[in-house]
This record gives structure tokens, sequence and C-alpha cells, in this order.
């Protein structure tokens, strides 16, 4: 059987093993057909080499998206690698295929749902990476407990979570920073000398350090994200699971107990070796396309287009895809499309060239009253100056107060935020309410960081999509602004409990239990001893601009207060 496979190309020789004759094409200009040079489109090199199925495999560097995918009469099947982070445009792409496989057990359930051939088949390891003749026995190893990944600010978990372990223990911390990131052989040497080796999630993901270090014979100590792994592994027997509650005492026994460790470790090693390796997802995707070449049947959508454009529209603007796709969607654009995103991808297509035009594209199909047109005819007018018309078409002075009523009608029709979307090239793209936030926030800085409800509204957006890193933003502006703000110090509470659930430290436990005026927890609390809790509250004092909270702990902590 020929077989195209299309992005990463790792699968390619085990594919071969698996008797399927593979092609192989992605931006590589080494692959069998460098895509760029074929204009992203495949269906030609399809016709010419008899290809009986089309294999794409995410490229976790840039994407490549198909211009012709639908129009190809042959099985088609989708491999998403990174889909915890890209599904939201992934989802479109994905109607132009036959077949989703999801490196994530969660994303192929939800994806189910929509009537699609979804199979969950996480990725693994090549089998060449796996020495079983070199297995390096603990007592050799260098290290006790690493880390390789970056840790930063944008991470806050994952920081929380080494923060906390590294004061109790000597942590080797490898590619922390983008500047020393490491290959992928460095990082496997790394996991070859290590005795224990941390995992954490960004998105509650099977990630690819499962395998990575449990290849290299390392006990891997992963963070429970309750999607699959128990599937995957046997747990304290392949692998250890650790959570909140429990990552102290667990980490303080496998430490101390190292031969019980290194028979896990030892155990995942041979678990990873038999049935995740890359090896071995060749044999299990050989079985997912003979079944689906056995019941294939093509059918055009008559939406493929729609879906094309779209899935190519929402990579241009997160910046993960080819600019040039832009310029390519241009001929297949479908004027009379009712589609509402239609035109304000046009619009900003336009836009990228000529404001001025962009505007005036937008008002001549504003012809009912969409919201979201309507958001970006004003605030394209406000990007180019154009103060006066704007105010035409708002009927009021204040153009703030006049986009945040706009906001409010965004808001009503449940256009809200979809996770991933981030504004590109410094273009401006009204997509949902919490964009109009971000133009609000980024034109009129000096007002909306004081603006209690429009802070309010940006954190509990975020927070319904668990976006509770970047509600802290929000939240932290009115806590400067608005101390005395109740839902803010819920909410602000909420978030710091849901980003921290893995930070033990005790003193900014007290100072969580102050801030929320848990006075009796405080107070009660056994395992705190009288100079912690004389820490919290004077760091309270110091730091807080809330008058009554201070005010009460001079009342009620007076003891605590006073020096032994």
């Amino acid at each position: 059987m020929n077989l195209l496979l299309v992005g990463d190309s790792q699968l390619a020789s085990p594919l071969i093993s698996e008797g399927f004759n593979v092609f192989t094409a992605s931006f590589n200009p080494n692959s069998n057909f460098p895509i760029e040079k074929y204009n992203f489109s495949i269906k030609k090199i399809c016709d010419t080499n008899n290809i009986d199925v089309v294999v794409q495999v995410e490229n976790l560097d840039k994407r490549e998206i198909l211009l012709d995918i639908g129009e190809i009469e042959i099985l088609k099947v989708y491999y998403g690698l990174d889909v915890h982070l890209n599904y939201f445009w992934q989802k479109e792409y994905l109607k132009l295929f036959d077949i989703f496989i999801s490196s994530q057990k969660n994303i192929a359930d939800i994806h189910r749902k929509t009537g699609q051939h979804s199979v969950w088949l996480p990725w693994g390891i090549g089998r060449d990476f796996i020495k079983e003749d070199n297995f390096t026995p603990f007592k050799d190893r260098k290290y006790l407990i690493s880390f390789v990944g970056l840790i930063d600010n944008n991470r806050l978990k994952r920081k929380s979570i080494i923060d906390n372990l590294s004061n109790r223990y000597r942590i080797n911390i490898a590619g922390d920073t983008h500047n020393k990131r490491l290959g992928f052989s460095d990082m496997l040497q790394i996991y070859a000398n290590s005795k224990i080796v941390i995992n954490e999630s960004i998105n509650s993901e099977i990630n690819f350090r499962y395998f990575e270090a449990t290849s290299q014979g390392a006990l891997l100590f992963t963070e429970k994200v309750s999607n699959g792994e128990d599937l995957l592994f046997d747990i304290d027997r392949d692998i250890v699971l650790f959570s909140e509650s429990d990552i102290f005492e667990k980490i303080d026994f496998w430490v101390n107990h190292l031969e019980e460790a290194e028979t896990i470790a030892i155990n995942g090693f041979y678990k990873t070796l038999n049935s995740h390796t890359l090896k071995k997802r060749a044999q299990q995707l050989k079985n997912i396309i003979y079944q689906g070449v056995s019941s294939y049947k093509f059918q055009k959508s008559p939406d493929n287009d729609n879906s094309l454009i779209k899935s190519i529209f929402l990579i241009s603007i997160r910046g993960i895809g080819k600019p040039s796709y832009l310029k390519e969607i241009l001929p297949t654009f479908l004027n009379s499309s009712a589609d509402y995103t239609f035109p304000i991808i046009k619009f900003f297509i336009i836009k990228s060239f000529d404001k001025k035009s962009a505007v005036q594209f937008l008002s001549s199909v504003y012809k009912t009253p969409d919201n979201l047109i309507l958001a970006n005819i004003v605030t394209t007018m406000i990007e180019i100056g154009d103060i006066d018309a704007v105010k035409k078409i708002l009927i009021k002075d204040d153009i703030f107060e006049g986009v945040k009523d706009i906001l409010k009608k965004l808001i009503r029709e449940k256009n809200l935020y979809f996770p991933g979307y981030v504004n590109h090239s410094n273009v401006t793209v009204i997509l949902n309410a919490f964009d109009l936030i971000i133009f609000l926030f980024k034109n009129y800085p000096d007002i909306a960081v004081k603006d209690r409800k429009l802070n309010i509204t940006a954190a509990k957006i975020l927070m319904d999509n668990k976006n509770y890193q970047a509600a802290l933003f929000y939240l932290l502006n009115n806590i400067r602004n608005h101390f005395n703000d109740i839902l803010t110090r819920d909410y602000l509470i909420k978030c710091y409990y849901s980003l921290y659930l893995f930070e033990f430290s005790r003193i900014e436990q007290l100072k969580r239990d102050l801030i929320s005026k848990n006075y009796d927890q405080f107070r009660n609390d056994k395992n705190k001893n009288i100079s912690e809790k004389r820490e919290a509250l004077l760091d309270i004092i110091q730091d807080s601009k809330d008058k009554s909270l201070i005010r009460d702990i001079y009342i009620y902590f007076e003891d605590f207060l006073k020096e032994d």
C-alpha cells in the first residue's frame, strides 16, 4: 500500500517495516516532496504516485495546511500530537479528514461527539533511542532527581512544584529557559543519569516525558491527570503518580527507598520498550488504516472550503502557520457565505495592507446588527484615528463606554473566548468579547486598568476557561484600585488555589488564610509555629492596601505580633 506521510516523519521507518511504501512530504527539503515546492498542495503527488492513503502527523514547529486535502478521493488521516493546545483550530481542519487520531484521550472523547471517527493513540519514542544493553543501574546514576523543561512565569504550577521540591532536595534542572533548551539526545542523556524524573502537565496531557523518562530507566514521578495514564502504565508498578495532597510524602518515600524505586523504574522501562515505541504505534496505526480503507467511501462535504479557510485563518492569527497561507486562500474566498466569520477573515486580510479599505469593506457588509462586525469597524477606526466616525456609529462621545456597550452585547451572545488565541503581528482582530477587552487595555490603559467591571469581566471569562494565570493580571488590577471589592477577593483566592495547588510554603498558605479572612483557621492551625505566623502577619501589614484587613490583624493578632 502506498502511503503519503505529511509533516512529522518519525513514523516513516516504522511504517516501512509494517509493509507500507512510504513517501514523505514536509517543510524539510530532504523529504521526498518538499511542501513549499508543491505550494501546500498534494493532489498531484497522490495521483502521480498512486497513493492509497494520506497520513498527516502534526509538526510541532510550523503547521502544514494542505490546501487541496478536501478534494483528494482516498482515505485521509490526521494525527494530532499537540491537540491539548491546538484543538481550537484543528477541529476546523479535521472536517477535511476521514479519521482523527488524537495523542490525548480527553480530546478524542470530545471530538467523537462530532460524529467523526476519532481514535486515541498516544505518541511514543523511537526504538533506536532505547538502549536495552546499556541500562545504567541506579547506583551509577549521577542525579537523584531531575527535571528538564521550561520554568517561567507562564508555568506557575510547574514553577511551584519545582521550587518547593528544591527546598527539600537538590534537583538537577536543565532546559529551564529558552536559551538553555536541550537537544533531544542531551535530554535523554540526563534522564539516563537520573534516578527520579519529575513530570508536570500543562493542560492535563500525557506528554512526551512519560515515554522519554521511562525509556531511559528513570522512575517517572508524574502529576496525576486522569487522562488515561493508568491505561498506559500500571500505577505504582511502572510509574508513580502524585497530587497536591501527597507530593512530599511520596517523594520522601521514594528517595528513601531507592531499591524499590529502581524496581519500578525497570518495570516502566520494559513497559515503554514493549508497548510505547513508535514501532508499536506504527502497528496500531496500520490497523486503523486498514479498517478505514475497507470501509472508505469518498464524500465531499459542501463545507470543505469554509473549513479550510477557517483553519488557515486561525493558525495565521496565532502565528503558527506560514504567512503565505493568507494569500493562498484569497482565490477560494467565498463572498456569498452567510457565516459571520468570513467577513471578519476577509477584513483581516484587507487590513494587513490597508486599514481604511478594511473599514470600508466591513461597513459595506454591515447590513444587520452583527456585534462582531461592529466591533471590528469601530476598533479599526480608532486605530486609524477616525474618532469622529466612531462617535457617529456609537452615538456617544465616551468612546471607551461605547466599546464597552458592544462588549456587553458580545457577552450576552456568549461569544466569549477560545484558548490559544493571540493577536498576530500587531494587527488587532476582534473575534470575541475577550479580544475586545484586550483592545481596550491596549488603547485605553489608564482607564481600563482602573475599571472594576472590565477587570472582573476579563477575569471571569478566563477563569471559566481555566486560564487562572491570565485572570490574575486583571484581578490584581482591581486589588490595587478597589482593594475592598469582595468579588475580586473571592476570585483572586480561587486563582491562587488553582495555580498553587502544589505551593506548600507554610507562610504563603498562612497569608492566603489572612487574605480570605479565615482567622480561625489561621489561629488554630497547629502545624504552623508562632514565628511563621508572625512573618505572615508582618508581610500582610507591609504589602496589603486593605486597611480593614490590617486593622483586624492589629486587633485580633496582637499577641502574635509581640516578641517572645
